[in-house]
C-alpha cells in the first residue's frame, strides 16, 4: 500500500511541476488501474443503496467489466454524464426528515476517484490543526490534541461544525479556487 500512495504522490507532483502537460494530464492521472482499483475497492466497501438506475454494488463489477472503456473514453473527452441522484428521506428520531442524496455507484466510483486525486494535491494546505474528512485524522484526534492542550494549562476550546456549508458557500468562488491547481478542463467541467 506504501509503494502504491508513493507512486500516486509521484505522479500527482509530477503533474504539478512539469509545465509541458499545461496541467491538462489530471484526468489521465485519475483513470490510471491503480487509483481506479482502490476507488472500487472503497466504493464495494461502503456498500451503500443503489442509485436511480438500480445497480448494487454487487452488480457493480460486471457492468464496469463490461462497459470500462466507453465510460473511460467519455471522460476522457468531457462527454461524461452522472446520472441524476436518488432522494431518500431518513426520519429524524426527535421529527422531520434527514434528506439523503444516493448517487449511482458507477458515479460513486468516479467520486471516489476523483477524491483520492485532489485530496492529494489540496490534503498538504490544509492546517495540521484540521481534523474533519482527512486520511489518518478524526474526532478522537481532535481529543487527544484538546486533551494535551488541556494538560499544558491552556483553557480554552473552540469546536466549529459547518452545518450545511455545502448549501451556503458560493460554489463559484469554490471553482475559482479549485481551477487555481486543477487546469484540466474535462475535470473542472466534471465536477461542476
Amino acid at each position: 500500500m506504501i509503494i502504491v500512495q508513493q507512486s500516486a504522490e509521484m505522479s500527482i507532483a509530477s503533474y504539478l511541476t512539469d509545465p509541458s502537460t499545461g496541467g491538462n494530464r489530471l484526468m489521465e492521472i485519475i483513470l490510471e488501474q491503480e487509483k481506479m482499483y482502490r476507488a472500487l475497492i472503497r466504493v464495494r466497501s461502503n456498500k451503500g443503496a443503489p442509485g436511480v438506475d438500480g445497480m448494487t454494488v454487487d452488480q457493480f463489477p460486471s457492468y464496469l467489466r463490461r462497459h470500462w472503456e466507453e465510460i473511460k473514453t467519455a471522460l476522457f473527452v468531457g462527454t461524461y454524464e452522472p446520472l441524476p441522484v436518488r432522494r431518500k428521506e431518513i426520519p429524524k428520531p426527535q421529527g422531520g426528515v434527514i434528506l439523503l442524496g444516493i448517487p449511482a455507484v458507477l458515479d460513486r466510483l468516479i467520486q471516489q476517484a476523483i477524491a483520492q486525486v485532489l485530496q492529494m494535491i489540496w490534503d498538504p494546505t490544509f492546517s495540521d490543526f484540521s481534523y474533519g474528512f482527512r486520511p489518518g485524522r478524526s474526532a478522537h484526534g481532535a481529543m487527544d490534541q484538546g486533551k494535551q492542550y488541556v494538560e499544558k494549562g491552556l483553557n480554552q476550546v473552540v469546536s466549529i461544525d459547518l452545518s450545511k456549508f455545502l448549501d451556503r458557500v458560493n460554489h463559484d468562488r469554490l471553482i475559482s479556487r479549485l481551477a487555481t491547481k486543477v487546469r484540466d478542463k474535462r475535470l473542472l467541467k466534471l465536477i461542476y
